[in-house]
C-alpha cells in the first residue's frame, strides 16, 4: 500500500498526508513512521527520487487480486455547470464524510433552482501547500441566476475533460477502487490528472457512484 500512495502522488501532485489518511492510516505519523520502518528513508525524500527510485522498483503498479474485475475508466467531456451547497473542511482526524451528509441532507430542499433534487455531487479540492484540510463540498446541481441563503457556498466546474469510474461495491469499499485508479490504471495509461480536485456523482435508487478524475486535454 506504501507504493500505491506513492504512485497516486506522481499522478495527481496529491500531498501525502492527504493519501496516507485517504489510505487507511491513522494520521501522517504512522504513515511516516511507516515508510521509514519498509524503506529506510522519509515519505519526502522517496517522492523526491521520482518513479526510478529503487525502494519503489517492482512494486510501483500494485495489482489487484486476480478474481477482482479492473474498473473501466471512460473518457468523458462535461459542459461547465454550477454546483451549491454546504462546505466542509476536512481535517487529519476525519475518518469518513457520514456526518458532513447528514448535515447537507437537512439543509438541502432550501438550495434554490435545483436542476435534479435526485442527483448530487461531492466535489473534494485541496491547494498546494495546504498539508492539513481538504475542502469537501455537498451540493446539487443549479441554476447560477438563482440567489442562495448566506449558509450555503457555489462551485462553478468549468468545462473538463475527465476519466470516469463507476465504484460498486460498498461505500466501505471505496478506498480499494481509488488504490486502483491511482495505483495502476493512472499509473499504466498516458493520462495525466488535473491534480487538485475531483468530483463523486450520486443517483437515487442506485447503489454505484460515479468518479470523475479531470485530466489535462
Amino acid at each position: 500500500i506504501l507504493s500505491t500512495i506513492f504512485s497516486h502522488a506522481y499522478s495527481s501532485n496529491t500531498p501525502l498526508n492527504q493519501l496516507a489518511l485517504l489510505y487507511g492510516f491513522h494520521d501522517y505519523e504512522t504513515f511516516y513512521r511507516a515508510c521509514k520502518r519498509r524503506f529506510k528513508n522519509t515519505p519526502s525524500n522517496i517522492l523526491q527520487s521520482g518513479l526510478d527510485s529503487p525502494y519503489l522498483q517492482q512494486r510501483i503498479y500494485p495489482q489487484r487480486h486476480q478474481d477482482s474485475e479492473a474498473i473501466k475508466g471512460e473518457k468523458i467531456i462535461l459542459p461547465e455547470f454550477t454546483l451549491c451547497g454546504l462546505d466542509f473542511f476536512i481535517w487529519p482526524e476525519t475518518r469518513s464524510f457520514h456526518r458532513q451528509w447528514q448535515q447537507f441532507e437537512n439543509y438541502q430542499n432550501a438550495i434554490q433552482g435545483q436542476k435534479n433534487a435526485s442527483v448530487t455531487f461531492q466535489f473534494t479540492a485541496w491547494k498546494e501547500g495546504e498539508e492539513q484540510t481538504m475542502r469537501v463540498l455537498c451540493g446539487l446541481e443549479v441554476n447560477p441566476a438563482f440567489p442562495q441563503e448566506t449558509i450555503f457556498s457555489r462551485q462553478s466546474i468549468p468545462k473538463t475533460t475527465y476519466i470516469r469510474f463507476l465504484h460498486t461495491q460498498d461505500v466501505s469499499q471505496i478506498r480499494n477502487t481509488y488504490q486502483y485508479i491511482y495505483g495502476t490504471y493512472f499509473s499504466q495509461s498516458s493520462y495525466q490528472c488535473l491534480g487538485n480536485w475531483e468530483l463523486q456523482r450520486y443517483e437515487d435508487n442506485r447503489t454505484s457512484i460515479e468518479i470523475y478524475i479531470p485530466i489535462r486535454r
